[in-house]
């Protein structure tokens, strides 16, 4: 089926799980020092950090409309990193899913200029607690497996383990030239 689509394995994720209460103890032995707010955003706060300088400025107005669809769900929270000093631009962002007692952790992203400050791990720890209130048993995410090296490490120090690797399908030409990734077997 997929050799007549033409399609290949082009990337794979680390897919990782954590038990509630070991991602908490994770989260609550191992201190979080930054200099950053971390904050759940309500949906209607959403619009007006539009044009607050981070990446989603550039986005176009469908894909806002589809995060604001998203965050309007109850089963999705915003997390945002704010900096100390200027509380209204953030540097940093992240979902959580909840869906059956099981949390998931995606869309992290922090700004280029704000990496390596413990942002992720402060927003990884906020949403293992907002997870764990939410009645959560267990809590996963995914991390691109070629270039998961300090996502990976994060996700590991707070009590994720991985669980399995996820291959990530598209057609030859999307793989080879759009990723640059070569095809795996």
């Amino acid at each position: 089926w997929l050799t007549v689509r033409e399609l290949c394995v082009c990337n794979e994720w680390d897919v990782l799980f954590a038990g509630i209460e070991d991602a908490l103890e994770a989260s609550l032995v191992l201190p979080i020092e930054t200099d950053y707010v971390i904050r759940r955003i309500r949906p209607v706060e959403i619009a007006s950090l539009k044009n607050r300088g981070f990446p989603m400025d550039s986005w176009p107005p469908d894909r806002w409309g589809r995060l604001l669809d998203l965050i309007r769900r109850p089963e999705f929270d915003l997390f945002l990193a704010f900096d100390r000093d200027d509380s209204d631009t953030p540097v940093g962002a992240s979902l959580l899913y909840v869906d059956n007692a099981l949390g998931w952790l995606g869309m992290a992203a922090t700004l280029p200029a704000y990496r390596n400050r413990g942002i992720q791990n402060a927003l990884i720890a906020a949403r293992v607690r907002r997870a764990a209130e939410r009645k959560c048993r267990g809590v996963y995410a995914e991390t691109d497996s070629a270039q998961s090296s300090g996502s990976l490490r994060n996700l590991e120090r707070r009590g994720f383990q991985r669980a399995y690797v996820r291959p990530v399908y598209n057609d030859r030409a999307t793989c080879s030239f759009r990723h640059g990734y070569q095809e795996r077997n």
